[in-house]
């Protein structure tokens, strides 16, 4: 069929018959055939946004972030379009469009829809390393730029336990700690962890496997170390990134700067305390109006 379908291109002959079939039979089979991309375009061009056209653009958005495939800005071109024509993208085309995004920054052309994206994953749960990205189209991730991630892959529905150890100036941690990992998605794992400069975590992975006398069995799968050594902290004005500044000032021995950050800090602490505090006082003066109020009926 793909033989068929150059010899038609060479002589002029429609093909959008031809493609749509050419793409069923890619989508079903999971063949691969090297001019897809062509043959999507071509048919594209004379019907758009059609289910067809969706399921194609998840299962390329998969091979790339799921399978870690090779992209085509034209795809992602197509996303753009069919979101700006008012459809609904796959969840993983969303995911994919921003880790493609994310690496090809100043390309895209298309701010505005990065925000929408942004916000409709995180409101189902979904958050990547690569979000961060995006601190200046959407300022309210800036509350995560405390967090260093641990991404790993796997099979899908596996049972993945990180192991971790913090290593601190002050306290250093003797024993290690463990927690499950999240499945982000299809096979994609994350951990996060709170670190400030300098900080680092050892850690090593598990996965929950079935031995050759069929017993449950832990086996080690990925070890590492994570760390905070970036001096360019975001979340500008944050108590996070005031701490991380002055950690980052201690190391260099810059001590006016430390000084400066030090009386910032506590003067943002205090008026944050007095705001929470004047903020509590007059709920509690309403609540005893609304009570004295209740009580004269």
């Amino acid at each position: 069929m793909r033989d068929v379908y150059n010899v038609a291109l060479s002589m002029e002959v429609d093909v959008e018959e031809l493609s749509e079939r050419l793409l069923l039979q890619m989508l079903y089979t999971g063949a691969f055939v090297g001019e897809q991309t062509d043959i999507f375009r071509s048919y594209v061009q004379k019907k758009q946004g059609s289910d067809l056209e969706l399921a194609f653009l998840a299962q390329a958005s998969y091979d790339h972030f799921v399978k870690e495939k090779l992209p085509n800005a034209f795809l992602y071109q197509q996303m753009e379009q069919v979101a700006r024509g008012g459809q609904k993208l796959p969840v993983i085309c969303l995911i994919d469009y921003l880790k493609y995004a994310s690496e090809h920054k100043g390309e895209m052309g298309a701010e505005d829809l990065i925000p929408v994206f942004l916000k409709k994953l995180m409101a189902a749960g979904l958050f990547f390393p690569f979000f961060m990205e995006f601190q200046d189209l959407l300022p309210k991730l800036a509350r995560f730029s405390d967090r260093v991630m641990l991404v790993y892959r796997s099979a899908p529905g596996k049972n993945c336990t990180v192991h971790y150890l913090l290593n601190k100036d002050t306290e250093p941690q003797e024993d290690y700690e463990s927690r499950p990992m999240k499945e982000m998605y299809d096979s994609v794992y994350i951990a996060s962890f709170i670190l400030f400069f300098g900080e680092q975590v050892q850690y090593y992975i598990t996965e929950d496997r079935i031995g050759e006398a069929g017993e449950r069995v832990e086996q080690l799968t990925q070890s590492g170390t994570l760390q905070r050594s970036d001096i360019r902290t975001s979340g500008k004005g944050s108590r996070f990134s005031m701490i991380n500044d002055l950690m980052v000032a201690g190391t260099l021995s810059d001590y006016d700067t430390f000084d400066h950050l030090a009386e910032e800090y506590f003067r943002t602490g205090f008026i944050s305390n007095y705001i929470f505090q004047l903020s509590m006082s007059k709920k509690g003066m309403r609540e005893n109006e609304s009570r004295e109020a209740e009580e004269e009926r």
